[in-house]
Order: structure tokens, then C-alpha cells, then sequence
């Protein structure tokens, strides 16, 4: 069962990694969605609340590179670990510059990954916040702007 009301999308074309990282990161209450195809990963980024992603770099179809690139043309900040069994540093670079906040090579300890993806899970948690403190100063301007309007048409 999980004690967390974030969740993560975990990406991955191998469905047996996928399977292995949910059930660690469920042990310790992460809440998770694992997807195998990442042609659909966006539409799944956009359509639901990740605060985090967990990404293999190497996959068909859609890269992770290539995914994280799509995520940030869309204007999403949301974290992105990637997943490796190369340890290419060049994409771990490339990755990073695009924003990327970690990496994890495979194989992985399990304390390891739980240890990253609660560090992009509050990096994530941080940025919702502050995105929802910025609505909520706009919304009181709005609320303000709408209360000025309506004291002047009452005037009138």
C-alpha cells in the first residue's frame, strides 16, 4: 500500500525492470505507473499528475532524450531520472544539460534508486508547489481586479 499521494511514471521497454523498480518502490510507499511503450509516454506525462520520471535512455520508438526534449517543448518542468546499462557519458550529458537531474546505471542498489527518485520526487513536490503558489497570487489579483470591476460598474 502506498503513503504517498505523488506518483512517478516509471519508463521502461523491458516490463521486467519495470516490475522490479514498482514493487521496490512500492515497499517503501512510492506510488508508481510503469509504462513499456514510450510512443505513449507523453500523452501519459500531460494527462496525469507525475511530479517525476523514471526513464530507461534506450528505447524504440521514442528515446528518453528524445522524450525529455517533447516533455520540455510542452513547457513541463517535471523531473527526469534516467535509467542506463551503458553509462554512455555523453548522453548522461546530453541528458543533463536538457535538465535531467540524475541518472541510475544498471544494475542499481535498491537503496539507490529509492534514494534518487525521493530526491526528484521533492525536486518535483518544490516545483508543484511553487507553481500553485504563483496561481494562487494570480488568482487573488484576478479576485481583486474582478472586485474593482464590479465596485466601478456599480457606481455607474
Amino acid at each position: 500500500m502506498n503513503n504517498s499521494i505523488s506518483k512517478i511514471l516509471i519508463l521502461d521497454d523491458e516490463i521486467e525492470i519495470t516490475e522490479i523498480i514498482s514493487n521496490i518502490l512500492d515497499k517503501v510507499g512510492i506510488a508508481n505507473d510503469c509504462l513499456n511503450d514510450s510512443s505513449q509516454a507523453i500523452d501519459k506525462i500531460t494527462t496525469n499528475s507525475y511530479v517525476a520520471v523514471l526513464s530507461d535512455f534506450s528505447m524504440p520508438g521514442v528515446s528518453g532524450i528524445e522524450l525529455l526534449t517533447k516533455v520540455r517543448a510542452k513547457g513541463l518542468e517535471i523531473p527526469f531520472v534516467f535509467l542506463t546499462a551503458h553509462g554512455n557519458v555523453e548522453i548522461v550529458k546530453d541528458a543533463l544539460k536538457l535538465g535531467a537531474i540524475d541518472y541510475i546505471q544498471k544494475p542499481f542498489r535498491n537503496e539507490q534508486l529509492v534514494d534518487v527518485v525521493a530526491r526528484a520526487m521533492e525536486i518535483g513536490c518544490r516545483q508543484i508547489n511553487l507553481h500553485n503558489e504563483v496561481n494562487k497570487e494570480q488568482r487573488e489579483r484576478d479576485i481583486k481586479f474582478i472586485q474593482k470591476l464590479r465596485l466601478s460598474a456599480n457606481k455607474s
